[in-house]
């Protein structure tokens, strides 16, 4: 009796923390989904760039900004722009002036 208390104890404790893992992958590939969208919009409506400029956009999990964009311009494609949300805005973090290493055509 024991026993089988303890296998379904064990049962729902790793369907628990299956669905966690699963949920917390899915609400993971959705922001970095949505900020991508966002990031494209706001380079193409406000900054007006065009969306064959554009090479690539890929989000990623940073140490901080947690969730970041990564942005290539066809123009410049060994130079990476790293772009964030903050306080509702969309904010270039990168290249930054501070750690200005050379040339970059887009920075803001």
């Amino acid at each position: 009796m024991i026993l089988r208390t303890l296998a379904g104890t064990i049962v729902v404790v790793s369907i628990l923390i299956v669905a966690f893992t699963v949920g917390a992958a899915l609400y993971i590939n959705f922001k970095l989904n949505s900020l991508e969208s966002r990031i494209f919009q706001y380079l193409t409506t406000q900054k007006h760039y065009e969306k064959d400029e554009i090479s690539n956009i890929d989000g990623a999990i940073g140490k901080l900004p947690f969730y970041q964009i990564r942005v290539i311009f066809k123009d410049e494609p060994n130079n990476v722009y790293i772009y964030r949300e903050a306080n509702n805005r969309i904010v270039q973090i990168y290249p930054d002036e501070s750690k200005d290493s050379g040339e970059f055509k887009h920075k803001e």
